[in-house]
């Protein structure tokens, strides 16, 4: 136990001094990009300070991998792989796709959240190309929005998780939802040259963005069976990124036909309208028992009611 707390904190800390630099180096080259601060060396803001950025992104993930090689493990982790890596994979892959079958609640939710992810993808992505091409918006109006977003979703983050323990985690992404159709349907009257109507889109988006992944990963980790988290966490990432595509296919398609940046933007609430309807049918609490788990009390929310305790014998 005191090994594993000891690793956990290096990996804490570690990731807690990165992830600092990181965000020095984003506000340095914002300032950098406004004129307020000279270039690094006076070389282009893009050649130093994003490759300055790029080479911090890389030693956030190679930190934790490093101190957590020598970790302590159990014993079904030290299990020898049968055959070739990349083939166990695919079988592995293939397994778990078929335990799957199984927990249909589990997959309904699975797939309501990739619906609902790529449009929310979709809109953090091409909304700066919304805000240059079709507000007439200029370079550091955005990367001010984009600052916005990035520090204002941590407290988002925070808030939402506060409002999963009164309202339940379910309740709370419902609701995150309606506010992200809100918000689509807000930046389609967005005037064009608006700086604060703009920035004030930003700010709530970023207040449901943070915590509508964060909860919903939370929530996805009480609907895995016991044992079968890094399995199912792989199809989660796996087909997340899969269908990341079909968001600015359909945004590219309306753009296309109507050539209009502003009906585009509007399409996307699609992939909100039919997430939410596909989460709201879920019955959390059995869903989660019926992959052998334990509703947390964060997740269910004070209003949930709470199942009969056993007698004591």
């Amino acid at each position: 136990m005191g090994d594993t707390r000891r690793w956990t904190k290096l990996t804490v800390t570690a990731t807690a001094i990165t992830t600092a630099l990181v965000v020095w180096t984003v506000v340095r080259t914002v300032l950098a990009l406004s004129g307020v601060m000279p270039p690094i060396g006076g070389a282009p803001v893009d050649v130093v300070e994003l490759a300055v950025l790029s080479g911090l992104f890389a030693l956030f993930a190679i930190i934790p991998l490093f101190l957590l090689r020598n970790a302590p493990r159990n014993a079904h982790q030290r299990e020898r792989i049968q055959g070739g890596v990349l083939l166990a994979g695919f079988r592995e892959l293939g397994s778990t796709f078929r335990n799957a079958r199984h927990f249909p609640m589990t997959l309904l939710f699975l797939i309501a959240y990739l619906v609902y992810y790529d449009g929310i993808t979709t809109v953090t992505t091409l909304s700066a190309d919304y805000g240059q091409e079709e507000l007439r918006l200029g370079s550091n109006t955005l990367l001010t929005a984009i600052l916005i977003v990035q520090f204002a979703a941590f407290g988002g983050a925070l808030l939402l998780g506060r409002l999963a323990q009164v309202w339940g985690a379910k309740r709370v992404i419902a609701g995150s939802l309606v506010v992200w159709i809100g918000v689509v349907g807000a930046a389609y009257f967005v005037q064009a040259g608006a700086v604060f109507q703009f920035y004030a889109l930003a700010l709530v988006l970023s207040i449901v963005l943070g915590g509508s992944q964060a909860l919903s990963r939370s929530l996805y980790s009480s609907l895995v069976p016991a044992g079968k988290e890094a399995e199912y966490f792989s199809v989660y990432e796996i087909s997340s990124s899969g269908s990341s595509a079909l968001g600015p296919l359909l945004f590219g398609l309306t753009l296309q036909n109507t050539g209009s940046y502003r009906e585009a933007i509007l399409s996307l609430v699609v992939f909100f309208i039919v997430g939410l309807g596909l989460l709201l049918p879920l019955n959390l609490r059995r869903a989660v028992e019926a992959a052998g788990n334990v509703l947390p009390a964060s997740m269910a929310g004070r209003n949930e009611p709470r199942p009969a305790a056993e007698p004591v014998i």
